[in-house]
C-alpha cells in the first residue's frame, strides 16, 4: 500500500474527536476573528499611556529549526555526494527542504523583531536595523481581524510585523497601547490586503521546492517498499459491482505493486490479514501500519470461487496503475486519497457516472460537514443509508450530525444502530476499529451528562482498540469526579504518553488542572510537590 494507509489513519483519527470538540474548535475560530473589534471596543486603562510596551515579536526555536534545517539539508548532499545518490533523491530531498521553510517563513520573517511603543512613538528593531515612526507622524494604522498582522503607515516610513507568535490577548494589549497613545485624527481599521514581504518569499521558496519535487519525479527516485493496495469498507454498490456476497470486510477497489503480483485483483473481498478479521479499509490501514513487518497472509474472497483464497504478499517497488477516467471509482479513489483540493467535485462525478454509488454519498457528506454545510451532509448521509441500510459507518457520522444539531434521541439511536450493524456485541476484539470508534462516539456524547455510561463506552472503545488517544482522557475525567484519584492519574498518565499528533493540549491543560487537584501523588503520599504527572509506559499495539 503506497500511501493510503496513512491517509487512512489520519482521517479517522480525525473524525474520532467528538462533536462538542468540533464545535468548541469553531467557536475558538470566530472570537479570533472578532479580536480587532472587541479591542477597539474597550475602554483604554487610564493610565495606559504612561506606560512603556516591548513585546519579543517571533519565537527563538523556529529559528533554531530552521538553521538545523539547513545544516541537516547540507549534511544529506554532502553524503549524497560521496555515496554517489542518483538527481532524483537529491531533489527530492532538496524540494521537501524548500517547502518546510516556505511554510516557517511568515514567522521566520519576524522573528527578529522587538516591538516597542512609547511616548516617542512606536520603533521596530531587527537584526538588521531598526525604525520608528513618532506619534505625530502617524498616518494610519492597519490591523488584521485576529491581530495576526499589524501595520503603522507614517508619512515617510511604514512599520510592519506579525504578531503570529503572540497570544491573543498579547495582541489586544499592542493594540490598546497604540490607541491609548494616538492623535484622535488617526484611526484603526482592518487590514484586508497582504503583506509582500511575507507572502512573495514564501510563495517564491515554495515554488521552487515544488519544482524540484516534480523534477525529482522525471529524474527518478526508488519507490521502496509497498503493497500497493487501497481498499474501501463494503457496501451494496461495491457488493453489486464486483458480485460479492453481503459479506464485512475490505473490498479492494485498487490494487498495484507487490500485491497485484501475488495474484490479488480489483474487486477480491479481504476478510482477514494473518489471521486477523478484516471489517473495513481503515482497519486495514491501521493494522497494516502498526505490524512492523513486510510479509502478509491475506484470506480473499474471490466471486465465483469457494473457499476463499489465500495470498502470500512480500512488500516491493510499486508503480501507480493504470487509471480510467471513465470509471467512478477514479473519482472516488481522487477524491479519497490523492487530493485534498477538489474532492466535492470528484465525489460528485463518481456519483453522476454511478447513481447508487454509496459509499461516494457518505464521504462526501463527511467532506461538507467539516464545512459547516449540515444540510447538505444529512441528505448525503441520509442518501448513503438509503442505499446502503447496512452501512454502520454512515449510521455512525449522521449520529455525529444528530448530535450536533441537539437532536439527542435521534443522535442515540444512531450510534447504537451503528454498534449492531458492526457485530460489536461479541466481536472480535483485536484491532475491532469500527467498534472502537463507535463506542468511543458514544462515550463522547454522554461526557458531562452520564459519567457511569462514558465510562463503561470508554472501557469498550479501548478493548476493542486502545490505539486512540480519546478514550484515556475520557476514563481520566469520569474517575476524577468519582474521586477515583489513582485512577484518574494513571488514565490521565496514558493520555500523556501518547504522540503529540493524538492529543490535543487544550485537553492536557485541563488535565492537569483536574489532577493538580488530587491528594495524591505517585507514591502515594500526602502531594506536597507538582509531582502528580507520573509517566505510566503505555503500549498501544494490541496483542
Amino acid at each position: 500500500m503506497s500511501d493510503s494507509h496513512k491517509d487512512g489513519v489520519g482521517s479517522l483519527k480525525q473524525r474520532a474527536g467528538n462533536a462538542w470538540d468540533r464545535l468548541r474548535r469553531t467557536k475558538t475560530r470566530e472570537q479570533r476573528q472578532l479580536a480587532l473589534k472587541e479591542t477597539l471596543a474597550q475602554e483604554i486603562p487610564a493610565n495606559l499611556a504612561n506606560s512603556l510596551l516591548e513585546v519579543r515579536l517571533g519565537r527563538w526555536w523556529i529559528v533554531a529549526l530552521q538553521f538545523f534545517h539547513v545544516a541537516l539539508a547540507l549534511g544529506f548532499l554532502i553524503l549524497g555526494r560521496e555515496l554517489n545518490w542518483d538527481l532524483g533523491v537529491i531533489a527530492l530531498m532538496a524540494g521537501l527542504f524548500l517547502l518546510t521553510l516556505a511554510g516557517a517563513w511568515p514567522e521566520l520573517y519576524g522573528l527578529t523583531q522587538k516591538l516597542a511603543i512609547s511616548a516617542g512613538g512606536v520603533s521596530l528593531e531587527r537584526l538588521w536595523g531598526a525604525k520608528s515612526v513618532s506619534w505625530y507622524a502617524i498616518a494610519g494604522v492597519q490591523a488584521r481581524p485576529d491581530l495576526a498582522d499589524m501595520r503603522v503607515n507614517g508619512f515617510q516610513t511604514q512599520l510592519t510585523w506579525s504578531g503570529s507568535g503572540m497570544s491573543i490577548d498579547k495582541r489586544k494589549d499592542v493594540i490598546l497601547a497604540i490607541r491609548a497613545r494616538l492623535p484622535e485624527s488617526v484611526r484603526i481599521e482592518e487590514w484586508t490586503g497582504q503583506q509582500l514581504a511575507t507572502f512573495v518569499p514564501g510563495v517564491i521558496i515554495g515554488a521552487t521546492g515544488v519544482a524540484l519535487l516534480v523534477a525529482s519525479s522525471v529524474l527518478g527516485v526508488p519507490s521502496g517498499n509497498a503493497l500497493g493496495m487501497r481498499c474501501a469498507v463494503t457496501s451494496d454498490y461495491l457488493q453489486e459491482r464486483f458480485g460479492l456476497p453481503a459479506q464485512r470486510g475490505c473490498v479492494v477497489v485498487r490494487v498495484s505493486g507487490a500485491a497485484e503480483r501475488a495474484g490479488i485483483r480489483q474487486g477480491d473481498l479481504m476478510v482477514e490479514m494473518d489471521g486477523v478479521p478484516i471489517v473495513s479499509g481503515a482497519q486495514f490501514s491501521i493494522l497494516w501500519e502498526n505490524s512492523g513487518r513486510d510479509e502478509f497472509a491475506f484470506d480473499m474472497i474471490r466471486p465465483g470461487q469457494s473457499p476463499p483464497l489465500t495470498f502470500h504478499v512480500k512488500m516491493g517497488p510499486t508503480k501507480g496503475p493504470k487509471e480510467d477516467r471513465g470509471d467512478p471509482l477514479f473519482y472516488y479513489l481522487r477524491a479519497r486519497f490523492d487530493t485534498e483540493r477538489e474532492d466535492i467535485r470528484d465525489y460528485t462525478r463518481a456519483i453522476e457516472l454511478a447513481p447508487g454509488f454509496d459509499i461516494a454519498y457518505m464521504y462526501r457528506g463527511e467532506v461538507y460537514q467539516d464545512a459547516g454545510d449540515k444540510e447538505a451532509a444529512r441528505a448525503d448521509y441520509t442518501r448513503a443509508i438509503e442505499l446502503s441500510p447496512g452501512l454502520g459507518v454512515a449510521h455512525r457520522w449522521l449520529a455525529t450530525l444528530d448530535q450536533e444539531e441537539g437532536d439527542t434521541k435521534a443522535a442515540i439511536r444512531g450510534f447504537e444502530r451503528a454498534i449492531a450493524l458492526d457485530e460489536c456485541e461479541g466481536g472480535f476484539t483485536r484491532y475491532n476499529i469500527e467498534c472502537a470508534e463507535d463506542y468511543l462516539l458514544l462515550a463522547g456524547f454522554y461526557m458531562g451528562t452520564d459519567m457511569e455510561k462514558v465510562q463503561r463506552a470508554a472501557e469498550r472503545s479501548i478493548e476493542f482498540y486502545s490505539g486512540f488517544a480519546e478514550p484515556y482522557y475520557q476514563l481520566a475525567v469520569v474517575h476524577h469526579f468519582l474521586d477515583e484519584d489513582a485512577e484518574a492519574r494513571r488514565y490521565a498518565s496514558q493520555y500523556f504518553n501518547f504522540p503529540e499528533r493524538d492529543v490535543e493540549a487544550e485537553k492536557v491543560a485541563a488535565l492537569e488542572a483536574l489532577l493538580a487537584e488530587s491528594s495524591f501523588n505517585c507514591d502515594g503520599a500526602i502531594k506536597d510537590a507538582p509531582r502528580w504527572r507520573c509517566p505510566i509506559p503505555l503500549d498501544t499495539s494490541t496483542p
